[in-house]
């Protein structure tokens, strides 16, 4: 966004230079920027809505993902030999360490 310094730098430039120095693209540029009103209010909403957007996208991926990652992850892990061994593991852990617990 052009500050007011900007605006009065580039509108003297041009008053100078009505004869053959166009300005430059980025001095068009900043006095297109310096017409928009409200540009800071309109940038900040357009951000917001880009961000909101994004991660509602992403949101809903992430349920999706885990819905199936959930199922298949479950169904996978159950017939797992791996995991048979390292949940009777722990059952034995478990069931040894509360025995010598006190009542």
């Amino acid at each position: 966004m052009p500050t007011d310094e900007e605006k009065t730098k580039i509108f003297e430039a041009q008053v100078s230079n009505t004869a053959d120095i166009p300005l430059g693209t980025a001095e068009q540029f900043l006095q297109v920027m310096g017409t928009i009103s409200e540009l800071s209010s309109r940038l900040r909403l357009w951000l917001f809505k880009l961000d909101y957007e994004t991660i509602e996208s992403v949101r809903i991926l992430v349920s999706v993902a885990k819905e199936k990652a959930s199922h298949s992850g479950c169904t996978a892990l159950s017939g797992a030999a791996v995991m048979k061994w390292i949940t009777s593991g722990m059952w034995c852990w478990q069931t040894e360490f509360t025995s010598q617990i006190p009542p």
